[in-house]
């Protein structure tokens, strides 16, 4: 059963459909909104509305059977919906759990600042430069689908990126702070 089947399973209905649906989106939808958010609750909840909107939303024809260029549109619209209500929190419990249990103290406090400077450094990259990494990076995505999501050829994506991670590597090495 196509991508484009399922979800029209799911609309009509079929628990099962949307289950699949579920189980093989849910984890890349989260990880792309936490990300944003730095918040589990609100990246749970706005994760699940993503599910209902694609539930109620008119028929979508997945790009190359991958409803997850589709998915992630509906996430970013959600989170600036969401910004602009409220502004993100910090969540040192879910940057916590990031760190292997039998790591050192010293060694988990190191890996939540690197974590840390990172997103940090992220926010100052341009709005074009912080999408495109987050999006090839964090999210998995293939330059295609990046591509896709954003409405740019794989070629200004490809120099986005390139872009993006010297001005990345710049910040930081603090030859840009």
């Amino acid at each position: 059963m196509t991508t484009e089947d399922l979800i029209g399973e799911a609309r009509g209905g079929n628990h099962a459909a949307f289950d699949q649906l579920y189980r093989s989106a849910y984890a890349p939808v989260y990880r792309f909104i936490y990300i944003r958010t730095r918040n589990k609750d609100i990246a749970e909840d706005l994760t699940q509305d993503v599910f209902t909107k694609m539930l109620q939303a008119h028929p979508v024809r997945p790009e190359g059977g991958s409803m997850l260029p589709y998915l992630f549109t509906v996430a970013r619209n959600a989170v600036i919906d969401w910004s602009r209500k409220k502004k993100p929190l910090y969540d040192d419990e879910a940057l916590m759990s990031v760190a292997d249990g039998a790591r050192s103290a010293e060694v988990e406090v190191g890996i939540d600042a690197d974590i840390t400077r990172m997103l940090d450094a992220l926010q100052k990259l341009s709005e074009a430069e912080e999408a495109v990494l987050k999006l090839r990076y964090l999210d998995g995505l293939s330059t295609k689908e990046v591509a896709v999501l954003l409405g740019k050829s794989e070629e200004a994506v490809r120099q986005a990126l390139s872009r993006g991670l010297k001005h990345l590597r710049s910040l930081l090495e603090g030859t840009d702070l």
